[in-house]
């Protein structure tokens, strides 16, 4: 650095430091590019900086002396159907919702306009969780829309109540019913077995239905179909590179019946079915038709 450089000094607050904070202060040569990076807390969105520039990260030549203000706001929270018109890499902040169904890194969730997926390992909810306070960043698996948290289980208002029973199907899913938690009271399966070492696909066709579905065996269970008979199968709707599939969840004989001293699995007649049991370890759910 020449001796008789000329020094500036770039400093910068935030209008609340629970919002944000901002990069890029410091002492610059004269002329030397300063960019200031406002960065926004989980709930919280940049707005402008104090000269009402809406540019983020802000650059500009060290001319002067410069001090700055990032303004931050709360964000606006949005419901599970805005979610997938988000791009990808958007953080948000979620409207209150209820869990489905929760299996390792899968949490499916749900609200009053649609379902949505948390991915994340270890996140601690649980089937019937109420939960307020949640913020994260819109992600995506080979088409499939995903939630990536952005805060912790600690960070959240939750109400535990009773676990939801997965939404009655009798038509073929489409990508429309993107991560909703189901139950097909009649499938016949084609003939095999899915092993429990072999996250691989098996297809079925629903009653009065004449396209095939595939069930995907993401979870790695173990069951064996048999021809001609009629099963009931629950599952996770999802996609793969645009073609829907269903997670596979669990499979048992039509009106096949499980008993169980669980109160909090006591269900209630819906839509002709009534859940009867879940083993909260193998995800066994029985349909009884009423």
């Amino acid at each position: 650095i020449d001796s008789n450089a000329k020094f500036y000094n770039v400093t910068a607050t935030v209008n609340d430091e629970k919002m944000g904070t901002v990069s890029g202060t410091g002492s610059y040569v004269e002329n030397n590019e300063v960019s200031l990076k406002a960065i926004a807390n989980p709930g919280y969105e940049f707005v402008k900086w104090s000269n009402d520039s809406t540019t983020n990260p802000l650059k500009f030549k060290a001319t002067a002396d410069a001090e700055l203000t990032a303004i931050f706001q709360e964000q606006e929270p949005i419901t599970c159907a805005e979610v997938a018109d988000l791009a990808v890499g958007d953080a948000f902040v979620l409207n209150e919702f209820t869990v489905t169904y929760v299996n390792g890194s899968y949490t499916y969730i749900k609200d009053e306009t649609g379902y949505s997926l948390i991915y994340q390992s270890n996140f601690g909810l649980k089937a019937g969780d109420f939960v307020t306070g949640f913020a994260g960043v819109r992600a995506d698996y080979n088409g499939l829309v995903q939630i990536t948290p952005s805060v912790t289980k600690a960070d959240l208002e939750i109400i535990e109540l009773e676990a939801p029973q997965p939404e009655v199907m009798t038509e073929n899913p489409t990508l429309e019913d993107m991560n909703k938690y189901v139950v097909f009271p009649k499938v016949t399966m084609t003939a095999g077995s899915i092993n429990g070492s072999d996250a691989r696909s098996i297809t079925g066709t629903l009653e009065e239905q004449d396209e095939e579905i595939s069930f995907y065996n993401q979870w790695k269970y173990e069951v064996t179909f048999e021809e001609d008979k009629l099963y009931t199968i629950v599952g996770a709707v999802s996609t793969y590179k645009g073609n829907v599939q269903v997670n596979f969840i669990s499979a048992v004989d039509y009106q096949q019946t499980i008993t169980t001293t669980d109160a909090t699995w006591a269900g209630s007649a819906r839509e002709g079915y009534y859940i009867t049991a879940v083993d909260d370890q193998l995800g066994d759910v029985a349909i009884v038709l009423m």
